[in-house]
């Protein structure tokens, strides 16, 4: 049987190894968790690694502030691939590999992912809530909100991608809760706006709402993931 570890790559714990030895291995804040990772930004039962046959797949179970690979946040299980990097919460991030390579492997990016490698299993389910650009370059794109945050702006690193010029490198940040979601300005360069209102702080969105960023961008909050425009 082909064996894995999750290295972490950051915070107080950099360079721990976690080995990947069990069918189900539970991942959170919880002392009583397999892995258990004691940040406050992780939550009590954060995600799961479930090992099927020779595969591992990484699950997020419906934790506040997301589980990402390669920083795109996920919101079903996903097949991991050697070389991806995880993160839980805010802080921790890891490197996942097979154990006779994990000190061996160069960094180089990890292999790019096909479609059919993304499965559903139990819990799995469509996303929440999304955001449909309404015009511009972008028009019709559409981001898919799962329980967490998501931040938004014009660098690369931005799980919403916006590309316009008046978009400030990192703008603002939409956070999903059970109870709704919410959007907060991060000290943009030409604001943010809500049904044509500026905001000063976290502010709720529901379905329906116009979003404006910067002076070009608009966007509307739905229910579920939108069809495209």
């Amino acid at each position: 049987m082909t064996n894995y570890t999750l290295t972490i790559e950051s915070g107080p714990l950099q360079g721990q190894q976690y080995p990947i030895d069990k069918d189900v291995c539970t991942v959170g804040r919880d002392a009583a968790s397999d892995l258990s990772l004691n940040d406050n930004s992780v939550s009590r039962h954060h995600a799961r690694i479930i090992r099927r046959g020779t595969e591992i797949l990484l699950e997020d179970m419906g934790s506040l502030n997301g589980t990402s690979i390669n920083e795109t946040l996920i919101n079903q299980p996903t097949l991991l691939v050697p070389g991806d990097r995880l993160r839980f919460g805010l802080h921790i991030t890891m490197r996942f590999d097979r154990v006779a390579e994990a000190e061996a492997l160069p960094a180089i990016a990890p292999a790019a992912r096909k479609k059919s490698d993304t499965k559903r299993i139990h819990k799995a389910g469509p996303a929440p809530f999304s955001l449909l650009i309404r015009g511009g370059k972008q028009a019709g794109q559409v981001f898919p909100l799962v329980e967490g945050s998501h931040p938004v702006g014009r660098a690369p690193d931005n799980p919403v991608l916006l590309t316009n010029e008046d978009i400030s490198s990192h703008h603002a940040v939409v956070h999903v809760r059970e109870e709704g979601v919410w959007i907060e300005d991060l000290g943009s360069a030409n604001g943010t706006y809500v049904n044509n209102g500026v905001i000063s702080g976290p502010t709720q969105i529901r379905p329906g709402d116009a979003l404006q960023l910067g002076t070009t961008v608009v966007l509307e909050v739905h229910s579920g993931v939108a069809l495209r425009a």
